[in-house]
């Protein structure tokens, strides 16, 4: 007799919307770089960088935590569907 195997969560989501959150404050500093360079520069800097900051972060976790909950989602479904008897 083996033993019983159980399925386990393979992908976290909350570490998914850290990364996310992580990768859009990366990401937006990097724009405004761009365009400052492109002197495209807006009339109300901290508002315009503030705000793109906060909507990066949570543009970015939520992106990657519902990557997550889908990717947990089908290793799940295609557990289901072998013999894990």
């Amino acid at each position: 007799m083996g033993k019983k195997h159980v399925w386990e969560q393979k992908w976290s989501t909350r570490s998914g919307a850290e990364y996310g959150c992580l990768l859009g404050f990366i990401a937006i500093p990097l724009r405004h770089i761009h365009q400052a360079v492109s002197n495209q520069i807006p009339e109300d800097v901290y508002t315009h960088v503030f705000g793109e900051l906060i909507v990066g972060g949570v543009t970015g976790a939520t992106l990657f935590a519902v990557a997550a909950a889908l990717l947990n989602r089908l290793a799940e479904w295609s557990w289901k569907g072998e013999d894990n008897t």
